[in-house]
């Protein structure tokens, strides 16, 4: 249940439990796959042009807008690699889960569980730019909420430990933003004071709710997201 402009709204989010799925299968076998277009993600398969060639996303196509022009139209596309699916795995999770600090437990889980993800699944997954293109993006990063709020389960006290660069190093905006444009010309508008990330950061809601602070939705039991996780 979540707080949106005010009104009050249930809805369901899908996670991909990828701990799961690397312990009892490869990569190729995970629960995702299959046949189903209501219920999986397709099989996999790639057609000669190298888009996926069955399931609910066969016929998907974007365009990105990369330093102000738009760009050629893009399928979605897959390049498994089950060495990276490997660092998924919950024993990494649990050395994770045994740091104390936000700012190490985000390194670590940003580093093997975050990356290997992006990195198992490959393709369109594979570029910083274009990841959010593949649903499965979504399904990746809500399993990594879900980690995280396990993480903070372990001790009220990081409910409110928060910390990090709040602007993505250069080399990640590259194809972001236009070029003339630093990263310093994003830091006024979050609210931080500085190159931080603090509770007091402003997460732009892009015009679907109110824009909202860290601090608000640090607990997902609060008012403004009220999330159970099945």
């Amino acid at each position: 249940m979540g707080n949106i402009s005010g009104v009050k709204i249930s809805l369901y989010l899908s996670y991909w439990n990828e701990q799961e799925d690397q312990a009892t299968a490869p990569l190729t076998a995970a629960s995702i796959w299959g046949s189903d277009p209501t219920t999986s993600f397709g099989t996999g398969l790639l057609d000669n042009n190298g888009c996926i060639a069955d399931g609910p996303f066969t016929n998907l196509r974007y365009n990105v807008n990369i330093q102000l022009e738009r760009g050629e139209e893009k399928c979605i596309t897959f390049d498994f690699k089950q060495a990276q699916f490997e660092l998924v795995s919950q024993d990494i999770v649990n050395a994770c889960n045994a740091l104390e600090g936000y700012n190490d437990f985000n390194n670590c889980l940003g580093g093997s569980p975050h990356t290997a993800g992006h990195y198992a699944i490959g393709g369109t997954m594979d570029d910083v730019s274009l990841s959010p293109a593949d649903p499965l993006f979504f399904m990746h990063h809500t399993n990594l909420d879900r980690l995280w709020w396990e993480w903070q389960s372990k001790n009220t006290s990081r409910l409110t430990d928060m910390g990090g660069r709040n602007v993505a190093v250069a080399t990640l905006l590259v194809n972001a933003q236009p070029k003339i444009l630093p990263e310093s010309a994003f830091a006024p508008y979050f609210g931080d004071g500085g190159n931080v990330t603090t509770l007091d950061h402003i997460m732009w809601m892009a015009g679907t709710a109110e824009n909202i602070t860290i601090r608000e939705v640090m607990d997902i039991n609060s008012d403004a997201i009220c999330v159970k996780y099945l």
